[in-house]
């Protein structure tokens, strides 16, 4: 069996998190993350000198093979350095270096779990320092730079919430090198990006797009049924992309419902925006060395949506709509509003996605085609246009707006308080 192991270290990418800060942050808060930095790569000294004890072996026990004349050892030893060096290793099948990896594996597991608990306590010294800088601001009528100090403090307080996104990590993973992303093994399997997003698994094969002709709503022209076949499947996010996730990447953003919380869905988003977002998760990624250069995030092509929305069903949703879509019956109202909602409030999908009929209607890459679908394989849509796809319906919107086979667009331009995305991650070779 040709199984393979994966050793990751996650080290906090404080250098790119400096590059996405404004040149006018304020100079507190720029000596806050300084200090931080510092702090916590004080706490991960322990892991890198594993890793440069663990290389310096392989080197010795390689030199040892080719003074003994066993070349094909040696050639194996070189590749596993390589292949360290890179973020990934197949499990040996020399004893000399399987004996290497079971030691490196458990002295970093055990540092894991030591880094982890001293790495938390920090996190929350600085998230307290943010706050304090935000009241004294506010105090002192420096509006904007409070704001700055409170985005400051969600970070930390986000990345306090889990270990791997702080501590080195090194852990078993999935069968597929780091340089080439990961993928799933099953339907709905789930893996977690550097923002926290949760994305599932959707796996490769064939459906019917469209509606039939007694579906109530339908619009014949736009939703003639056609034959569909995805060869690779690809993850999606289980959630529609919220307000939090979005700060994460544009500091400026300001959603109509901001007020209400920040695990609604992140609305008033442009298609360019979206896109935006995408392109700049995937830069941050490969810098961190989560995904190679074949893997990046996108929107889902209008093909790719509906397969993952009906998720093997067949009809104009994957159960009753009350209890899976926030929509024009039964969306609000929440105060003196009717909104939209926390994301995953409603029933997921077979494949485990939440929200894909209601709440936020969403972008997908594809022009949209005033016209019949375009079925094959791996369809794409239109080479240009002047509107894109929206799918999914929304919160303001009526059942038969939120059908699996809907079809609606807007300018890619366009901004509504009912329009938002989720991501996807796909591989592009």
């Amino acid at each position: 069996m040709n199984l393979k192991m994966k050793f990751r270290t996650l080290i906090v990418p404080f250098a790119l998190w400096f590059s996405l800060v404004s040149a006018t942050e304020p100079p507190e808060l720029d000596k806050l993350r300084k200090d931080l930095e510092k702090e916590l790569s004080d706490l991960n000294e322990p892991i890198a000198r594993l890793q440069e004890t663990y290389s310096n072996y392989l080197e010795k026990q390689g030199e040892e093979f080719r003074k003994n004349g066993d070349l094909e050892s040696f050639i194996v030893v070189e590749k596993e350095i390589d292949q360290f060096r890179s973020g990934g290793v197949d499990v040996s099948s020399v004893p000399q270096i399987l004996r290497l990896q079971k030691i490196y594996r458990e002295r970093a597991e055990n540092l894991e779990a030591s880094h982890a608990e001293k790495a938390r306590p920090v996190i929350e010294k600085f998230r307290k320092r943010a706050e304090e800088l935000a009241t004294q601001w506010t105090r002192i009528d420096r509006i904007e730079d409070a704001k700055k100090a409170r985005l400051e403090a969600q970070r930390l307080d986000k990345l306090a919430g889990g270990s791997s996104n702080v501590v080195a990590v090194v852990k078993q993973s999935k069968s597929v090198p780091i340089q080439d992303g990961i993928a799933g093994d099953e339907a709905g399997d789930e893996m977690r990006n550097s923002l926290g997003m949760t994305l599932c698994w959707i796996p490769a094969g064939r459906f019917t797009m469209g509606s039939p002709e007694t579906e109530e709503g339908r619009d014949p022209a736009l939703e003639k049924q056609v034959e569909v076949e995805l060869p690779r499947g690809f993850w999606m996010g289980k959630f529609e992309v919220t307000q939090e996730e979005f700060h994460d990447i544009f500091d400026s953003y300001s959603s109509h419902w901001s007020r209400f919380g920040a695990t609604l869905p992140a609305d008033q988003v442009t298609w360019n925006k979206a896109a935006e977002f995408c392109e700049t998760l995937t830069i941050i990624e490969r810098e961190m060395k989560k995904i190679g250069e074949h893997w990046k995030y996108d929107l889902p092509t209008e093909a790719e949506w509906e397969y993952a929305c009906r998720a093997g069903s067949a009809g104009p949703f994957y159960d009753e709509i009350e209890e899976i879509a926030w929509f024009q019956g039964n969306e609000g109202p929440r105060g003196n509003h009717a909104m939209t909602h926390p994301v995953g409030e409603k029933k997921e999908n077979e494949w485990g996605l939440h929200d894909m009929h209601g709440n936020v209607s969403e972008w997908c890459s594809d022009w949209f085609k005033n016209d019949s679908l375009e079925g094959g394989v791996a369809p794409e849509g239109a080479d240009s246009g002047t509107s894109k796809v929206r799918r999914g319906g929304a919160w303001s919107r009526p059942a038969v707006e939120c059908r699996a086979a809907y079809r609606h667009s807007f300018p890619p331009t366009t901004e509504s308080n009912g329009t938002g995305f989720r991501i996807v991650l796909r591989r592009i070779d």
